[in-house]
This record gives structure tokens, sequence and C-alpha cells, in this order.
């Protein structure tokens, strides 16, 4: 049966990854409309309407989703309940709320794991200090305590190397709220993979990205990731069962660590764009962008080869701290793409933009990325 042809869409957050959608939506001649408390969001500039509300607010949400054809969103702390409530009257939520609930919930990610048989690190559960300990003791020494929901970049978690800071942790941890210990694992890389899926179950995965952090938030991805080609298909075959068994419908991303000793492990979900996979939108046939709006709309995929090698760097609010740094030098560069997110207040840590180097070889786009990079937080002209 043919998928009833979409031409609404809403987004439920208007962050810069709902910005970068709803560019793509405008380029395939859709009607595009964003859900955010802010008016201002980053979205909002682009999108044709935007419409104010909790991200919890199971009548707001509902009625939002049914005034369009398929409903997305760009991060997984949106409300998996409200809009669940919102299928549950009609509408059509891509990816599916439940989907939504288990990559917003650490337990439920690494249960998951372990359930269809997916390679991750020792974890184990915790609701109080007592069983922390247990916990810690359980997957040894050094692990890591988080905070199984709403954690990112780096915050809601703590690395422990002893048992004595077990009650710091719970304490600093919030008290109650259920946590996840994992084990620690010492890796060579850092590397994340995309995979969408259609409605009709057609299935693309994009070559793995390495991602390298500074203090917690990602700082350059590098495509394509320097991995064992053992390493690639392993991972992109585990990618594209795992879009099978949560019955994905849109664009997934999978975060992973690799070890050459203990091999591959995955580590996080996120239904949706991914910060790593920026570069897609200048190095790739398809970008993230536009294979997520293929996805959710029934629309046949897109395909996701590599045509270039690619470094993205994010572009934080520390280098803001003297006024809008002077991008002309940047824009001169070959192969340079800018991206800023329209964000109106600068702060440290903040994600304002970014951009992206393309060149024949990686060791080429890397090379020039960095020294831009350094340019840039130098203060130091590029010419």
């Amino acid at each position: 049966m043919r998928e009833p042809r979409v031409t609404r869409i809403g987004i439920i957050g208007g962050g810069q990854l709902g910005r970068m959608l709803a560019l793509e939506i405008h380029r395939f001649g859709l009607h595009v409309a964003i859900y955010d408390p802010d008016p201002d969001c980053p979205a909002a500039a682009v999108g044709h309407e935007t419409v104010c509300g909790d991200f919890d607010d199971a009548e707001a949400i509902a009625a939002f989703c049914l005034a369009r054809d398929v409903t997305t969103y760009e991060f997984e702390n949106a409300g998996a309940d409200a809009l669940l409530t919102a299928v549950e009257r009609g509408a059509v939520v891509r990816p599916s709320p439940n989907v939504l609930a288990v990559c917003q919930d650490r337990a439920k990610e690494k249960g998951l794991f372990r359930e269809q048989g997916f390679p991750c690190v020792e974890w184990a559960l915790a609701d109080s200090c007592e069983s922390l300990r247990t916990a810690v003791e359980k997957v040894g020494l050094p692990c890591v305590a988080k905070t199984t929901r709403f954690g990112y970049d780096g915050k809601g978690q703590i690395r422990l190397a002893s048992t004595n800071e077990v009650e710091h942790a719970w304490e600093a941890l919030g008290c109650g709220a259920p946590l996840i210990v994992e084990s620690w694992m010492s890796f060579d890389q850092e590397f994340s993979i995309l995979v969408a899926r259609g409605v009709n179950g057609e299935t693309r995965v994009f070559p793995p990205t390495e991602n390298r952090h500074l203090h917690h938030i990602l700082d350059v991805s590098i495509a394509p990731a320097h991995l064992p080609e053992s390493v690639i298909k392993e991972a992109s075959e585990i990618a594209a069962k795992l879009a099978l068994a949560i019955g994905l419908e849109g664009l997934l991303a999978i975060e992973c660590f690799y070890s050459e000793r203990n091999g591959l492990a995955l580590n996080e979900l996120a239904p949706r764009p991914h910060n790593s996979g920026h570069h897609t939108m200048e190095s790739c046939v398809t970008s993230q962008f536009e294979q997520q709006l293929r996805g959710v709309c029934g629309l046949p995929l897109g395909a996701t080869d590599l045509v270039q090698p690619a470094v993205m760097v994010n572009l934080l609010g520390e280098l803001w701290q003297n006024g809008e740094p002077d991008w002309r030098p940047l824009l001169r560069v070959p192969g340079l793409a800018l991206h800023l997110y329209g964000k109106h207040e600068a702060r440290v840590g903040r994600k304002m933009g970014h951009f992206t180097v393309c060149a024949d070889t990686r060791d080429g786009a890397l090379k020039t990325a960095m020294q831009v990079r350094s340019a840039l937080r130098a203060g130091a002209s590029l010419e």
C-alpha cells in the first residue's frame, strides 16, 4: 500500500538540530512547524510556524501532532508519554514514542543491548547508596556512575576510582534517582554510526565517524573513522539489526567505543540526527537531515556513501567572549563550510555553530580543520 503523501511536518524541539532539519524540509517544498517552549529558539527563525508549550504537556503535544501529517523530534528528552498520548489519538509520530522511551533511559538501552546480544560494557543498577556500593563492587573499579535519564555532554555522571567515593557520587547525582554503574572501558577510539530505516523496512547505514571530545563535549568528528574493516562491518551489521529490533522509522545514532584489546562496545543511542553527523551535509550523497526527513515521511532512503573525507569542528560559546568572531578569514579557506545556529546568547560550553572541512584525504581535512580551530581559539589570523 502506498504511503500517503506528507506535506505538513512537525518537529518537537527547536534547537540547532531542528533548525537544520527544518531547512531541509524547506528544500523539499514542505510545510514545517516547530514545537518548543522558547518562541525565539533557533528553529523558530526557519519554521513556517512555532507553537510554544511544555514538552510534557500531553494535551498541547497531541493537538500539535494531530495538526501535522507526521511529527518527529530533534532531541531525546521530549516527553515520550505525551507523544504516546498523541499517537493513541491518531497522530503519526516517527520514530515511535516507544523508541524514544528506550533511548532516553540508559538502563533500558543497556537492557536492550543485553537482550539482543549486542556488545557493551559490564553494568548494574542502583537505587540507594548501599546498592550503589554493591553495583560498584560488581562491575569493578574504575567505573562510572550515571543518571539513567537527562544526562548529556558529560553532565549527570561521575567517574569512581575508589569505593570511598560512593557516598559522594550518590549525593552528587541526585540521592534517589536510579543510577546505572558501568565498568570503565579504556578505548582506542570513540565513534558513532548512523542508521536510517524507512516505513517499508528499507535500511541504510552511514560510514562510522571518529569522535574526539574536550571537557566531555564533542570537539571534532572525523570521517571516515580510522577503524579496522572488520569493526566497520560489525558496527554496520549491528546498526541494521538494532534498527529492526526497535522498529525504527527514521534515524538513529549509535555511540560506540573500540579498543584493539576489547573490541567493540555500544554506549548510547539517540533517535535523531547527531552532532557527529553534521559533516554529512557536505561529505555524503545524502545528509543525515535529509535522511531523517525521508525516513519519517515514507520516502525512499538516500545513498549514504561518503563522497569525500571531512572533519567537523564544534564552535562553542567561549569563542564569543570578546564578541562574535570575524568569520571572513574562515570563509576564505578552501573546502570549508560554516554553519551558525542563530542562538542569541553565547555561554561557555554552548554549541553556537560548527564548521566542516572537506578535502581529498582524511589527513588533509584534519590538518586544515586543526589549523583553523587553533587560529580561532588564539584569535590569530588565518591569512
